[in-house]
């Protein structure tokens, strides 16, 4: 494996937001994470976080998760809200007072999965919720299944395919189950691959 691009390093003290906090998005799964994060001090990488409502959930719910938050943080993300050219900065008001917890990894999810690993960062689980085009859903579950076999795969919107058509979820986990042979377990739009 390659030396690591960024080194904790590059998770340093925050500037103070440029902007006030705007809590925007859902959290549904609660009963699902629940379920599934066991440990006593566990450690869970989220890919896709946009102003962090999820991360907020999960660092209110387990006192001691240490999170990481893989996202690009990007204004031509597609999303149609007004803080979309200041997403990053929304998400750090939004997490102002968890920082001690939680890192942002501003890249690309596939390059955040491997820059972690080369880290050692060893998740319990892995949320992804990013992108949700075919091709981009793929390489996000098979870049997190290979940087981290042993950990929690599972994600939102299986069935979502919403008014956008590119939003296709759970057609990238059943090409994920041809070509791995590991099954997608649902419930609703959460899915779990079952290894």
């Amino acid at each position: 494996m390659t030396s690591p691009v960024f080194s904790t390093a590059d998770f340093p003290k925050w500037e103070f937001p440029t902007v006030p906090p705007c809590v925007h998005g859902w959290v549904v799964w609660d009963e699902q994470f629940r379920r599934l994060i066991r440990s006593e001090n566990p450690v869970v990488i989220e890919v896709g976080s946009w102003l962090g409502k999820t991360a907020l959930h999960l660092l209110a719910v387990f006192p001691k998760l240490r999170l990481y938050c893989i996202d690009k943080w990007s204004a031509d993300n597609g999303v149609d809200h007004p803080r979309r050219e200041t997403s990053f900065e929304t998400w750090k008001a939004n997490l102002w007072d968890y920082q001690h917890r939680v890192s942002p990894v501003r890249c690309s999810s596939e390059r955040g999965l491997v820059e972690l690993r080369c880290l050692g960062v060893k998740p319990d689980l892995i949320y992804i919720d990013g992108a949700h085009d075919y091709s981009q859903v793929l390489m996000d579950v098979h870049t997190a299944n290979a940087m981290f076999p042993e950990a929690i795969i599972c994600g939102d919107d299986y069935t979502h395919n919403g008014k956008n058509a590119r939003m296709r979820v759970g057609e990238a986990l059943d090409t994920f189950t041809e070509q791995t042979g590991i099954e997608v377990k649902t419930e609703g739009r959460f899915w779990l691959l079952d290894k």
